[in-house]
Order: structure tokens, then sequence, then C-alpha cells
């Protein structure tokens, strides 16, 4: 397990690199580890719609992984169950912003209120491709 943390924090840095040398720049920070499914823990995850700003991010390192001659045999596949998003917002009637640290679910649910004020736990959980139980539980 250790080493996978260190062959993810190398993967990270060539990805920032990367980026650096082609001049590129995503539309948020975004930080990425590739771990090796076989020595951590299985979780539940479900497939998500993500915010097209967290997409292009995706996008760009899937291009970059997949680019790389020791990663052709290897499937790169996204578990949203790990992740953590630390959000910026600011609460109607509030001076300043608040910085929130959030899941990954958490963070697309509260992207949808970009679009609109309000939402029942259905919609979001039609949004999110949730179950009632699990979109409950990320709220």
């Amino acid at each position: 397990m250790m080493n996978d943390l260190e062959l993810a924090k190398d993967q990270a840095k060539k990805y920032s690199d990367n980026k650096l040398d082609k001049n590129q720049e995503d539309v948020i920070d975004f930080d990425i580890k590739i771990l090796t499914t076989s020595y951590w823990p299985t979780y539940t995850s479900f497939e998500l719609s993500v915010p097209a700003e967290i997409k292009s991010c995706m996008d760009n390192f899937n291009t970059f992984y997949t680019r790389q001659q020791q990663n052709h045999h290897r499937e790169l596949k996204w578990n949203f169950a790990m992740g953590t998003a630390i959000v910026s917002g600011k609460l109607p009637g509030a001076s300043k912003s608040y910085d929130f640290v959030v899941s990954t679910y958490q963070m697309c649910i509260m992207y949808l209120f970009n679009y609109q004020k309000e939402l029942s736990l259905a919609e979001i959980a039609e949004h999110m491709g949730f179950d009632e139980t699990t979109c409950r539980k990320n709220m």
C-alpha cells in the first residue's frame, strides 16, 4: 500500500509537470491519485454525471495517462466514493465565502444548486443516479 501511494505521488507529479510543459491549465484545481485496485478495500461506487469542469479535467488526465507506454495494458476506473473536494461558496446574505470539505457525491449535489434554487430529494436522486437511501446519506 505504501509503495502504491508513492507511485501515485509520482504519477500526480508527472501529470502536473506535463501540464506545465504544455502550458495547459485545468479549469479547477484538480488532484488525482492512481491506486491499484487489488491493494485497497473495495467500495460501492455509482456512475456519476459529473459537472463539465470536472469532466474536462478527467478527460485531460485520461489523455495523459493512456499516452504513457507503461499504461497501455491498464484500465483507468474512476472511484467517486473515495474522492473529496473543497467547495467555496457564499451563503445568501453572507459577506464572506466559506470553504466546505465534502465528498465527490456531495460536491456534485451542491453543483446542482448552481442551476436551480430548490430541488426535491427525488429530483436530486434522479440527477445523481442514486437510490433514495444513498441520496439521503450524501445530503
